[in-house]
This record gives C-alpha cells, structure tokens and sequence, in this order.
C-alpha cells in the first residue's frame, strides 16, 4: 500500500501464532473503532461509579440539596431511579464491549440503543432541573462512541 512492499509472512510457527497476526499484516480493527471502545469503555465505568453515588447517597443530603421542590420526597426518588439506570446502563455497555470489540453488528446497536436511552433521559432530568449539565459530559461520551462505530471506517468492520 502506498508503495510499501507488505512484510512477508513468516515461516517460523511462533510468528504464525494468533496472538502475533497483527506483526504479520493481518487486518487490524480501524482506528475509530478502538477509539469507540475506549470512549464507551471510561463511559461505562462513570455510570456505575456516578450511579452507585447517586443510588447511596444518604437522603438527608439529597434534600438538603433540593431544597427547591415542592415534592420533595419525588425528587429524591427521581435521584435514586436515575443512579440505579445509569448503573444498568454501565452494566450493560461493559457487557457488549468485547463482541463490539470483535466486531458483532448486534453488540454494536444494542450499546448504541444504550447509549441514546440514556442520553435521552439524561436530557430531559436537566430539563426538569433534577439534573446539572455537567452530568451530561458522560451521556456525551456515549453519543460520541455511538457515532464513532457507524463512521465509513468503522462500519466495514461490522460488516465483514
């Protein structure tokens, strides 16, 4: 490619191994693929973190918090539901990412139907005030992942 002879397959069973196919010209992942991986996989790690946070916080503190609302005790609820689905979503993400990884188109869709599940009801949480807009830098993550594998680079992955 580009005038750059390829490397010739080797003779030595070692080199031959699977684990040792990328030295040897094999087709590699594109490059927005593995970025996607990575983006989804810190991604995941935030929602289970942040949701964890959000589903122990003690409610003594969530009202203090929000102190603004009329029902008080709703909002709190609303706290604790989203903390548990941005843990299932977290979850969920992390399981799909290593058939993502090797390619499976299905694992691909349903991560992304994650991903703008979640970022959807992010939305609307910090449209109703439940939720800041810095919380939306993880749904971003997600989006951001999600249009990265359907890029023309990507998808001739999933395709093959």
């Amino acid at each position: 490619m580009y005038g750059v002879p390829e490397p010739a397959a080797s003779t030595s069973p070692a080199l031959n191994s699977p684990s040792l196919k990328f030295l040897a010209g094999a087709r590699s992942r594109p490059r927005t693929v593995d970025v996607a991986f990575w983006v989804w996989a810190l991604a995941a790690v935030l929602l289970i973190l942040l949701g964890l946070i959000a589903v122990t916080t003690p409610a003594a503190g969530l009202r203090e918090q929000l102190t603004g609302y009329a029902a008080l005790d709703t909002a709190v609820l609303a706290v604790r539901i989203s903390g548990g689905l941005a843990v299932l979503a977290g979850f969920g993400i992390g399981f799909t990412l290593s058939a993502v990884r090797e390619g499976s188109s299905r694992a691909r869709g349903v991560a992304t139907a994650i991903s703008v599940a979640y970022s959807t009801i992010q939305v609307v949480l910090v449209f109703v005030g439940l939720n800041t807009v810095f919380a939306m830098t993880v749904p971003l993550l997600l989006l951001v992942a999600s249009v990265l594998v359907f890029r023309p680079e990507g998808h001739v992955w999933f395709v093959r």
